[in-house]
């Protein structure tokens, strides 16, 4: 007998469930337990999923609301020693408030694009640090003209964190309150690399081995049709 094979298979979150159900897309599989493995079957172009409890399904599409990433912020000289505010895009303060904040973002990654309006609509400053190798994922045409219009883009690389703020390799100190990172995510060390394997058993940290490459946010290559909807 042939297992049954559904539309889409979702980890992690029942509410995903109504905007399927808007989408017209009945034949989906809520999986709230651990899934262990996420495996791609080349020959079927489907997933197969297994839990902790020893459930397996498969489907042709995978929505996974629980990224197996974490933020990834990068060792800067003097890091520590900054006096202000300062967390990661991706795990943000539930209370802070940027208003009249000299606020610096360093790098441009989806997680910090989706705050950017909010703090250029209130914040007193806003200077965008970009950090390579990660790319900037664009964001909504909104987003990027008060970018454009309001907030500064320092070219110089940065040297180092101090006290006060940021130090560019050109001399220059930009004094901030604030520091925000968006420099992407990481697989953490622990991550077991059989979790989640796409074509050709695929492991993330060998697509990644150059660094992430998500396509908008929720896409990596070599993982076809699996999305994640909290990044990279």
């Amino acid at each position: 007998m042939t297992e049954r094979c559904h539309d889409v298979a979702v980890i992690g979150s029942g509410t995903v469930a109504a905007a399927l159900q808007g989408a017209a897309i009945a034949d989906f599989v809520l999986l709230d337990g651990v899934v262990t493995s996420s495996v791609f079957d080349d020959d079927t172009d489907t997933w197969t999923l297994s839990t902790a409890g020893g459930e397996t399904c498969r489907a042709r599409a995978v929505v996974d609301c629980e990224s197996p990433c974490v933020p990834w912020t990068p060792d800067l000289l003097g890091r520590n020693e900054f006096r202000g505010v300062s967390f990661h895009a991706a795990a943000p303060d539930s209370g802070f408030d940027p208003a009249d904040r000299r606020i610096a973002v360093i790098g441009a990654d989806a997680t910090a694009g989706r705050l950017v309006g909010r703090l250029i609509r209130s914040g007193g400053s806003v200077k965008v640090f970009p950090f390579p190798p990660r790319r900037v994922i664009a964001k909504p045409r909104r987003a990027r003209h008060h970018l454009c219009r309001q907030a500064e883009v320092v070219t110089s690389p940065i040297d180092a964190v101090t006290a006060s703020g940021i130090r560019t390799a050109d001399g220059i100190r930009h004094d901030v309150d604030t520091i925000i990172c968006g420099t992407g995510l990481a697989v953490p060390a622990d991550f077991p690399d059989d979790t989640l394997l796409g074509t050709g058993g695929l492991t993330l940290r060998q697509a990644w081995r150059d660094g992430m490459e998500p396509y908008l946010g929720i896409v990596v290559h070599g993982f076809p049709n699996y999305f994640v909807l909290s990044g990279p």
